[in-house]
């Protein structure tokens, strides 16, 4: 048989074809569509169209398949015109609509027409449009998932009507009809028809619905007509206001499904982040609205995605839920009520040819038909059990398994469902007891992990590898056992799992190495490299790589916005926002975090870490108080809801944060002191540590000076227990703040090299001079940081600088006018004096200096009688240190000398500044007239043979630009002897250690060599190495001995030509810095072994200085032990008694100074005013540690005891004696007896 031909065709919306062909039977018209409705609907909606008898409607004689989901309608069309060509009287076409619509059919299309035999235009029905749902140029309201009614023909009618007017002429209809029925608005498009007479038997509704203003409203009571009715008026008015708009129809054919009104097969949908994105698929910062339409039988998985939508609240989202009574399990009492009069009915969507009647419109599976449900009648369902479970229905899975209603088939899904809704228990019983994994997991979930460790040694056959050591590593973390945990994870390298493997690293204290198997799995890419990119993003911050952090971030954010995942974007913003923050970049952090959390309540999305706790923070800092308080009642809204202790203590940790910002003091220590308390019984030293920040920083703004120094030395220790050298930062400086930080030089490097930009702010201006104080207010004022720049600088004053005052002023009255109460007050009154006339300096009262002033005059006296010193004089003022040296505390006074001090007496000390200049330059002339000889090296501290030689050795080399190589054992102060030639020989260049060992080796040579932009994949702009940083000063490789052989062989080069080349670049670079290396291994037998290259060896050790153990040098002993006792924070340093200066000068100190400093910091803690014999603990190998570990007699154990302390002694018999307790005679004649035993074996004495 022939095919038909063409005539002509033209494309219509939605991909449809409409075709006039020449067939053997003469000319046909052809109407060919696509649809997802299975052939068997197709063709028995086919047999009902083209059964129609409707006078003047012609419908489809014809049904041919053409492809896959692809069909033809056709019809005779004996004159061989197009349907569109045609325009018969707009009465004629209403009255065409009629008929149809009294046949139980809607048009849904635009009408058109083909002419009969008897010169009649026919309505042409063709019916594809019930096959499609969305279809495209329908009526807004069905557009968006609403009812299919006549006011929806009434739209098609008058876009017909506005199509034809210029063939007709406007004939019979004015424009403004025309527009009434082309409306949004179902109620004005039917007033309009049946004014205009086109459908006398139109009816409108009496009043005009609005949408309702709240963010969740229910629509409830009345019959279901009237409820249908609003719900299109709302619908239409939504996408009026281009708002994206979709309604869902629950039936009971649909009733187990987590999303009804959707295709089969189309993905799970198991949490409120899922509905959104599957109804609203990449829309964002518009307004939504979701009608939930027949709430009554939506299923208990829907139930509990709209609570979560209704206590997310998402911004620009609308929710209105509508059924005949309010549906069990949604609380209406924070929502808008709309109640209907009437008797309440429910209606039934089912499938057409199901009996039911109303009109037809499109749905996923087909025509359906709208009618009143009658309870108790036969329902089919539109999906099974199983495919309910696939598409995310896991509580009515768990609910039937445990009501009896599933095969057994469905233990699994059943098993799987329980876990996911949290009845663990339930699961534990439900699960084969072959089923290893299932029972694990459950196990898990209750809390139980030992047990589930043992389910795990013994698995069943056939189960899967990598899910079996994820759960295993899991219980194994549980049980506190995270080495094992870690071991349980290797051979499984998926992206997941490998970010899995570096947060236990990370846990393990080896942030190093989990950044070295992050760089490892990076360059395999695929769909986890996001993930794998923020998990190297928190590593690097962690090890102070913030411009690698940054990098990683960026790249991060670059692939999750590419790739259109918003889940994803949402993580990667907030962490790169957490990179800007901490490098100084406020406002790009501040758009990266509302930005993220602007997705996250879009999507519904829930985090550990809520990006908005990051996002109040800085709000706070940057004096953004309206802002910050709407972000506080989100968090509330998050974090507060669900009895959560941990979420509490988060709340409470925010909250103090803001307290102590705000200067409330008394006021705000409740809620620090409970945070701490709840942090400590939840085992979480981090958050601990924090609480007890804030809480001595509110302790100090209360004056409770020793309760703030108790809480912030406690922070520092929980810091230096953790390895967060972050919040040992935050503790210094807030001890420095109160005068109780004895190095605030420390703090400001430890800032700069951290890379934290407004800390390193924060400690100059606490612990600087007075221009580097007014230049440190300045940068926080820019950054913006107004409310830590107006305390500081009414701490410790600005120096005086007018217009920097005005700047400080202006900013206290901005952060003034948006801080809530109590906030508000408490600010005001901390930061008054900043608008007093006198406000230069902090305020020190009349009282305060006449105090100072006598306190001073009776030192003086006792000075000049030589009686008292610089250490009385600082006692006497309630300090702690007093020193001309900018590592002795905060400026106190510039003229005419800088005085430096630190201590709870700071503000009456300002006041005596120059005779503190005076006597502190006194004290020190005296020192150097009888210092002989001069000491090139200070902070080496000792007077034993090996430091006179050691320092003698340093002083001939310091100035020769030579390669040094320092040696010595762990703890002998290899770093101070690097630092000592530095400064004596190039002084005004950087002083640049690395430690090579704690650095991994894909990571060291760009550390040291630099990079190109572009070199590797992350590497966006060129990276400045550490050889290049070191220009013009002194490049210190600590334990260089753990250089790989390709570093050795690149820093060969490099020492022999003085030039080298970053990574990725071409030219070459001048090496402009002199190298210390330093080891405690033995490279001199390594390069012997091969272990290490013997030409660097060379290389290194043109000069060797090798630092001598503290067991060769007695003598430096207690003066060190002494030294440190003095670092102690306290009134008066602890004294050491005869005996424990005996065992101190007896000890083999196997750990050196370090050593040494541990056990007398340790001892000094809890002395009270000495430190005895018994405080002094040397760990478990102390009784090893006090004697050789070769035998030998009573009598030469005595002997070399004695001489030690003789030496310790400086030779004195007397000082001997005293320490010994011993008769004078005994300590020489032990002593002699020693030097002859010495000699006879030709051993150099002590």
């Amino acid at each position: 048989m022939k095919e038909p031909r063409y005539i002509s065709r033209r494309f219509l919306p939605g991909g449809r074809e409409e075709a006039l062909l020449d067939s053997p039977d003469g000319p046909i018209l052809a109407r060919i569509f696509q649809t997802t409705v299975p052939q068997r609907v197709v063709e028995e909606w086919f047999a009902e169209v083209s059964a129609l008898s409707v006078p003047g409607v012609a419908v489809p004689t014809r049904l041919s398949g053409q492809a896959a989901g692809r069909f033809m309608l056709s019809l005779p069309a004996p004159y061989a015109d197009h349907p569109g060509a045609r325009s018969p009287e707009p009465g004629e076409v209403a009255a065409r609509l009629s008929s149809l619509h009294a046949a139980g059919h809607l048009l849904l299309d635009c009408p058109a027409f083909i002419r009969d035999d008897g010169g009649d235009d026919l309505l042409v029905y063709w019916g594809d449009t019930a096959l499609r749902h969305p279809f495209p140029g329908v009526s807004p309201e069905v557009d968006a998932g609403g009812f299919a009614g006549p006011c929806s023909d009434y739209y098609q009618f008058g876009l017909w009507m506005k199509n034809t007017a210029d063939r007709r002429g406007e004939a019979g209809c004015d424009a403004g009809t025309v527009a009434e029925l082309c409306s949004h608005s179902p109620r004005r498009r039917a007033k309009a028809a049946a004014e205009a007479g086109f459908f006398p038997g139109a009816a409108a509704m009496d009043s005009q619905p609005r949408i309702p203003d709240a963010p969740v409203s229910f629509l409830l009571s009345g019959p279901w007509e009237a409820r249908d009715s609003i719900v299109n008026e709302i619908l239409a008015a939504a996408s009026r206001k281009g708002w994206p708009a979709r309604a869902v129809r629950c039936s009971p054919g649909e009733a187990g499904r987590p999303l009804p009104d959707r295709p089969r097969g189309t993905g799970a949908v198991v949490s409120a982040a899922d509905l959104l994105a599957t109804l609203f698929p990449g829309v964002t910062g518009v307004t939504r609205l979701l009608v939930v339409d027949q709430a009554d039988f939506a299923s208990s998985d829907l139930i509990h995605m709209l609570s979560e939508l209704m206590e997310i609240r998402p911004p620009h989202f609308r929710l209105l839920i509508s059924a005949s009574s309010a549906p069990p399990g949604l609380d209406t009492g924070r929502a808008s009520r709309i109640e209907l009069e009437g008797e309440r009915t429910t209606a039934l969507d089912s499938p057409s040819g199901c009996g039911s009647t109303g009109w037809a419109g499109p749905s996923w599976y087909g025509p359906r038909r709208r009618s009143e449900f009658v309870p108790g009648g036969e329902v089919r369902s539109a999906v099974t059990r199983e495919e309910a479970w696939r598409e995310g229905a896991l509580r009515e899975t768990a609910d039937a398994w445990m009501a009896g209603l599933l095969p057994e088939s469905m233990r699994q899904m059943a098993v799987d469902s329980l876990l996911r809704t949290g009845r663990a228990t339930e699961a534990l019983t439900v699960a084969d007891p072959s089923d290893t994994p299932s029972r694990a997991e459950a196990l898990l979930a209750a809390g139980r992990p030992e047990e589930a460790w043992e389910t795990l040694r013994n698995p069943s056959a056939g189960c899967d590898r990598t899910r079996l050591a994820g759960l295993l590593s899991e219980a194994l973390l549980g049980m506190g056992r995270l080495q094992e945990a870690l071991e349980a994870l290797s051979g499984c390298d998926d992206p997941a799992t490998t970010v899995k493997k570096a947060s236990i690293m990370d846990l393990l204290g080896d942030p190093g190495s989990a950044l070295g198997m992050i760089e490892a799995a990076l360059p395999a890419g695929g769909p986890g490299r996001s993930a794998l990119l923020c998990a190297r993003c928190t590593l690097q911050m962690r090890l102070g790589f913030y411009d690698g952090a940054s990098s990683s971030a960026d790249e991060a954010v670059r692939i999750d916005h590419d790739g259109a995942d918003s889940a994803g974007l949402a993580r990667s913003l907030q962490e790169r926002g957490r990179v800007r923050e901490v490098t100084g970049d406020w406002r790009g952090a501040l758009e990266d975090y509302r930005l993220s959390s602007l997705l996250v309540s879009e999507l519904g999305l829930r985090s550990e870490r809520p990006v908005e706790t990051d996002l109040f923070i800085l709000e706070s800092r940057m004096g953004l108080g309206r802002d910050a308080a709407r972000t506080r009642e989100a968090l509330t809204t998050s974090l507060g809801s669900g009895g959560n202790p941990m979420d509490a203590l988060k709340l409470d940790l925010l909250d103090s944060c803001t307290a102590a910002l705000a200067g409330m003091g008394s006021e705000g220590l409740p809620t620090a002191e409970r945070g701490a308390a709840a942090a400590a019984s939840l085992g979480t030293p981090l958050l601990q540590g924090l609480c007890l920040l804030y809480k001595g920083q509110l302790h100090a703004q209360a004056g409770d000076m020793t309760e703030a120094a108790e809480a912030l030395r406690h922070s520092r220790a929980l810091a230096g227990l953790l390895g967060d050298r972050h919040l040992t930062l935050l503790a210094g400086i807030a001890l420095a703040e109160i005068g109780e930080s004895s190095e605030p030089g420390i703090l400001r490097r430890l800032a700069s090299e951290l890379g934290l930009t407004s800390e390193a702010h924060e400690a100059s201006a606490a612990a600087g001079p007075d221009d580097d104080r007014a230049q440190a207010l300045r940068a926080l004022l820019k950054l913006p940081s107004p409310m830590r720049a107006c305390s500081l600088a009414v701490r410790f004053g600005h120096g005086g600088d007018p217009e920097l005052l005005e700047d400080l002023r202006t900013a206290r009255r901005n952060v003034l006018s948006t801080l809530p109460e109590p906030q508000r007050r408490a600010f005001d009154t901390m930061t008054a004096a900043l608008e007093r006339s006198d406000a230069a300096t902090p305020e020190i009262t009349a009282a305060m200096s006449r105090n100072a002033l006598q306190e001073f005059s009776g030192w003086l006296a006792e000075r000049l009688n030589g009686r008292e010193g610089i250490p009385e004089l600082a006692a006497r003022l309630g300090l702690d240190t007093l020193s001309d040296s900018a590592d002795g505390g905060v400026m106190i006074g510039e003229e005419p000398e800088p005085v430096y001090a630190s201590g709870p007496g700071l503000e009456a000390a300002r006041a005596l500044a120059p005779l503190l200049a005076a006597a502190l330059a006194g004290e020190t002339a005296a020192a150097e007239t009888v210092m002989s000889p001069h000491d090139d090296f200070p902070e080496i501290v000792g007077s034993s043979p090996g430091i006179v030689d050691l320092k003698a050795r340093m002083t001939r080399v310091a100035r020769l630009d030579l390669p040094v190589l320092v040696t010595g054992e762990t703890g002998t102060g290899k770093e101070l002897v690097a630092r000592g030639l530095h400064r004596l020989g190039r002084p005004a260049g950087p002083f640049v250690p690395i430690d090579c060992g704690a650095i991994p080796e894909g990571l060291l040579e760009s550390e040291l060599f630099g990079a190109k932009g572009g070199s590797y994949t992350d590497l966006r702009k060129d990276r400045t190495g550490l050889l290049e940083e070191a220009s013009g000063g002194t490049l210190f490789l600590d334990e260089v001995g753990n250089l790989s052989p390709l570093l050795q062989s690149k820093l060969l080069r490099v020492l022999e030509t003085g030039r080298f080349r970053p990574l990725g670049a071409t030219v070459e670079r001048d090496a402009g810095f002199r190298l210390v290396a330093a080891t405690n291994a033995d490279l001199r037998s390594m390069a012997a072994e091969g272990a290490f290259r013997a030409d660097l060896f060379f290389r290194l050790s043109v000069i060797e200085l090798r630092t001598p153990p503290l067991r060769g040098r007695a003598q430096d002993i207690l003066e060190l032990a002494l030294l440190f006792a003095g670092q102690i924070p306290g009134d008066d340093p602890p004294r050491l008694t005869k005996q424990a200066a005996g065992r101190l000068v007896a000890h083999d100190w196997p750990g050196n100074v370090r050593e040494l400093r541990n056990v007398i910091q340790r001892a000094a803690v809890f002395s009270r005013g000495a430190i005895r014999s018994g405080d002094l603990d040397f760990g478990p190998s102390a009784a090893a540690d006090e004697h050789p570990a070769s035998m030998e007699t009573l009598q030469s154990a005595m002997d070399r005891h004695v001489a030690s302390v003789l030496s310790a002694c400086g030779g004195s018999i007397r000082r001997a004696s005293e320490v010994l307790d011993c008769d004078p005679k005994t300590v020489r004649k032990r002593a002699k007896l020693y030097r002859g035993r010495l000699d006879r074996k030709g051993l150099p004495g002590t």
